[in-house]
């Protein structure tokens, strides 16, 4: 799934591996576990790692340090939202 954060497309994978993803969103202290409000940056970007395939920032995606770098305001912030539309729409019930 392609999206556009400020000007530059953001590649979405389309599965979530269950190994990275199960220790990441679901165990004990995954995201899932915690309000939005108690996520920390590192919360954030290691969600970013997982559902990030590829993009137009500088960086590489599969590192969480790249997501330091990016603009809070216009890149990190809307990056983070449609994270949370990616994650919600992975978790939905699938479809027979």
């Amino acid at each position: 799934m392609d999206i556009t954060i400020n000007g530059k497309r953001v590649t979405l994978r389309d599965k979530i591996p269950a190994k990275v993803g199960w220790n990441i969103i679901i165990a004990r202290d995954g995201i899932l576990r915690k309000a939005w409000e108690d996520l920390t940056f590192d919360d954030v970007a290691s969600l970013a790692v997982l559902a990030v395939d590829n993009w137009e920032f500088c960086g590489d995606p599969h590192d969480a340090a790249s997501f330091a770098e990016l603009d809070l305001v216009n890149e990190f912030v809307p990056l983070t939202n449609e994270l949370v539309k990616w994650l919600n729409s992975r978790l939905a019930a699938p479809k027979n």
